[in-house]
């Protein structure tokens, strides 16, 4: 890290400003909130605006140069990305041209992702692993399950017993987990709870109960177990957690704030406390359910996050999505949409079909075009089409009369991302869709 060595970053600004002048340190800046730190003069800038295929193009490009400016120091970077099997294509984009530039020369990628979970057919990171193979050098890890002889030394470093006194532990958790270490360390954190691991202040040493360990149900899926124990938290905890995994594996602290209303049960007044919400996280902390990094709590695992997700009746997911979305966008400062504005719309988004007011579909239309516009911006057009698709998916046949305005707006830019997508017959279609009702 160089973060605390004000010369080696001063050095670093410097050689990335060389590179790509006082824009792409804007840039980098509005796309990376923490680069702003290190260029405190970056603040003040604005980036200079472009056609919209120039974004993409300088957005890779400041990357690019940023990773040989580093090079240039002689750091070297390791640029580790988990759960690539949901990554999205503009992401992949930047990826494979990082990865691709002969230049670069001091730099590591590790990518991450699940096999079970990458198709063929209709996932990104299928085409970016065949390119790879094409084009790049590199070295592919399967990482399995557990063997049985290292879930006892798992449990042997856990306990702090030597291996030999807890094969008969290790035996059981093994035939009952297949080696998932998920599920190993959920059992063994279940154990304890139930009373059926304990430490024997007497013998001085941990003592368990192998027959009833061998006669407990364990689930196939650790999601399940997961869910078991946070059903054990009290009922306005299991609520924040239900609308934390609404909102995926990760949520700040101020969303959180802005959620913390409406989780006492309908009927009773709405008086959980901050204080209380924060103790309630602590209570999940201690539990592995959730960890916290800086302002983010985050899901231990995203096994952990669908379970309580799932805790949501799948009839009634849609409707909760719309709720969450509901409660940040009408309890946010104004002064702050902006910065929550992806994750309001996305929430909506997922529940627009029980929205049924023409008011709150204009409203809701009006904020996906200015989340696709934000997207444009950035130069990430495929998700800005999608934006402003939903956004037109909000408008009905009359509103082309009745808020001609925001139709127009809709329609051009769909128009434009198309362009930029290369989607030429979608394009076509929208087109003489304006033409007819000009």
């Amino acid at each position: 890290s160089i973060s605390g060595d004000e010369t080696k970053v001063n050095e670093l600004i410097i050689a990335v400003e060389r590179m790509i002048g006082i824009d792409g340190l804007a840039m980098l800046a509005e796309l990376i909130p923490s680069f702003r730190k290190m260029a405190h003069r970056v603040s003040t800038l604005e980036c200079t605006k472009t056609g919209f295929l120039l974004v993409q193009t300088q957005m890779i490009f400041a990357f690019q140069a940023f990773v040989k400016a580093v090079s240039g120091l002689g750091i070297p970077m390791v640029l580790f990305l988990d759960d690539l099997q949901w990554v999205d294509t503009a992401s992949l984009d930047l990826m494979q041209a990082l990865i691709a530039d002969s230049e670069s020369t001091s730099i590591l990628f590790i990518e991450s992702y699940r096999q079970n979970e990458v198709s063929i057919d209709n996932c990104p990171f299928s085409t970016h692993l065949e390119d790879l193979k094409a084009t790049a050098k590199f070295i592919e890890i399967q990482i399995a399950n557990l063997q049985k002889k290292d879930v006892n030394e798992f449990i042997s470093n856990i306990i702090c017993e030597p291996q030999p006194s807890t094969k008969s532990l290790s035996d059981v958790l093994y035939r009952k987990t297949s080696g998932n270490v998920l599920l190993v360390i959920q059992l063994i954190k279940s154990l304890w709870d139930e009373g059926l691991l304990w430490f024997s202040y007497r013998r001085k040493h941990w003592e368990w109960n192998s027959s009833l360990i061998e006669l407990k149900k364990v689930p196939d899926d650790a999601a399940d177990l997961m869910a078991e124990k946070i059903l054990h938290f009290s009922p306005d905890l299991q609520l924040l957690l239900k609308k934390m995994a609404c909102l995926g594996s990760q949520c700040d602290t101020s969303i959180l704030c802005l959620l913390r209303g409406g989780c006492k049960d309908h009927n009773r007044e709405d008086n959980y406390s901050m204080s209380t919400m924060l103790c309630d996280l602590d209570i999940a902390i201690h539990e592995g359910i959730v960890k916290k990094a800086g302002s983010k709590y985050i899901f231990a695992h995203d096994q952990i996050q669908k379970a309580a997700y799932e805790l949501i009746p799948k009839c009634e997911q849609s409707k909760w999505h719309l709720r969450v979305g509901m409660q940040m966008l009408r309890t946010c400062k104004d002064e702050d949409l902006d910065n929550i504005l992806f994750v309001i719309v996305d929430q909506v988004n997922r529940g627009k079909m029980h929205i049924t007011e023409v008011s709150q579909r204009i409203e809701f239309a009006e904020l996906n075009f200015l989340a696709g516009e934000k997207a444009k911006a950035s130069g990430v057009f495929s998700s800005a089409a999608l934006y402003v698709e939903q956004g037109i998916g909000f408008l009905d046949e009359n509103s082309w009369n009745d808020y001609y305005q925001l139709w127009l707006r809709l329609y051009t830019s769909c128009i434009e991302l198309e362009f930029c997508n290369g989607n030429f017959e979608k394009l076509a279609e929208v087109l003489n869709c304006i033409i007819t009702h000009a």
